[in-house]
Parts: C-alpha cells; sequence; structure tokens
C-alpha cells in the first residue's frame, strides 16, 4: 500500500496510518520513504525552506 501525505504534519501522518489500518489491519513493520531537496542553491536557500528540508529528511 502506497499512501500519500506531508510527513511534516503530524495530523497527516496520523491519517496516513489510520488508512492502511482500515486497509490492513494493525501495522507491524512500518517503512517511511520521503524526501525533498530545495530549488535553489544552498547559499540562496531560505531559512524557512531550510526548515522544511530538515522537517521532511
Amino acid at each position: 500500500m502506497a499512501a500519500g501525505g506531508d510527513v511534516g504534519d503530524p495530523s497527516e501522518l496520523d491519517e496516513m496510518v489510520s488508512a492502511a489500518e482500515r486497509e490492513l489491519g494493525p501495522v507491524e513493520v512500518l517503512v517511511s520513504n520521503a524526501g525533498i531537496a530545495p530549488g535553489q542553491e544552498l547559499d540562496e536557500i531560505t531559512v524557512e525552506d531550510w526548515d522544511r528540508v530538515m522537517s521532511v529528511n
């Protein structure tokens, strides 16, 4: 099963787990695979964008 959502938002994480449990039963193993990269050079990235990258990755 694949589920999309914002891994930086705890309420969306809860909903993704709930969806998996409704579909498949109790979660025994969970693989979280998410990552983003900034769209600009490192010396041009804003603090807010950097915080978002760190939150997701």
